[in-house]
């Protein structure tokens, strides 16, 4: 009977510990979450851990066990925004060869991540306020950056294979035309989701009720591939099936 009693002991405490650290876990997702919401409704300086920690019926003291401070909060919800991001458009390339396909599919997996996590995209757009980046040495600033650099080396790199096959000129600048395309889709989704926020504004009624903005975006991303290709279509009708 003892032998049995410090076996159930020993499976009740294997038991307890694993309930309290999932529970630990899912506090830790809560805050998370619910900072998240505040920084994109308020942003990272309009934001602060009081507020959080009332969001999640905690005591300051109590959400410092969890994160040391607002800029780790921070740090983690933009590394997972562009995560999500990353491995959509990772995703949507695979099997696929042609570079110009594997372009448009950047291309659909950014707006597709925008029309499924708006307001994670819209927190990737205030990655350049350098408010939260106190330590450039900080593991989780690090790994943002990283993630960054996968990003524009796997669109560079589609680029580059263009212009090795032949599909792209030659004095193509793959650096430049990433940087074309992602200015000029990042502008339009802007003006996309602000006109659906702020419809009820009579001047934007007047600028962009009768704008498609999905095939505005397809439109100006179609240009800037033509105006790359080392044989364009003789009318650029052709290229209709593109973006």
């Amino acid at each position: 009977m003892c032998i049995i009693l410090r076996v159930d002991n020993k499976e009740n405490n294997v038991g307890s510990r694993d309930r309290i650290k999932r529970e630990k876990e899912q506090r830790r997702e809560a805050i998370i979450k619910a900072a998240e919401k505040l920084f994109i409704k308020k942003g990272f300086e309009g934001t602060i851990m009081d507020e959080i920690a009332r969001k999640c019926d905690l005591s300051k003291g109590a959400l410092y066990l969890y994160f040391s401070t607002k800029e780790q909060l921070y740090q983690i919800i933009i590394h997972r925004a562009i995560s999500e991001m990353f491995e959509l458009v990772k995703h949507m390339q695979v099997g696929i060869e042609s570079p110009i396909e594997r372009l448009r599919m950047v291309g659909e997996a950014y707006l597709r991540f925008y029309e499924t996590h708006p307001d994670h995209f819209m927190i990737l757009l205030r990655t350049s306020d350098h408010s939260y980046k106190k330590n450039v040495n900080d593991p989780e600033l690090k790994r943002i950056y990283e993630k960054h650099t996968d990003v524009w080396t796997l669109i560079t790199e589609i680029i580059s294979d263009g212009i090795k096959d032949g599909t792209f000129r030659k004095d193509t600048n793959p650096i430049e035309i990433a940087i074309s395309l992602y200015a000029t889709s990042t502008m339009i989704i802007q003006l996309m989701d602000h006109h659906k926020r702020n419809q009820s504004i009579p001047d934007d009624d007047i600028f962009f009720n009768n704008i498609d903005f999905v095939q505005l975006y397809k439109n100006i991303g179609r240009r800037t591939i033509l105006s790359i290709l080392e044989n364009p279509p003789a009318q650029p009708e052709e290229m209709e099936g593109f973006l």
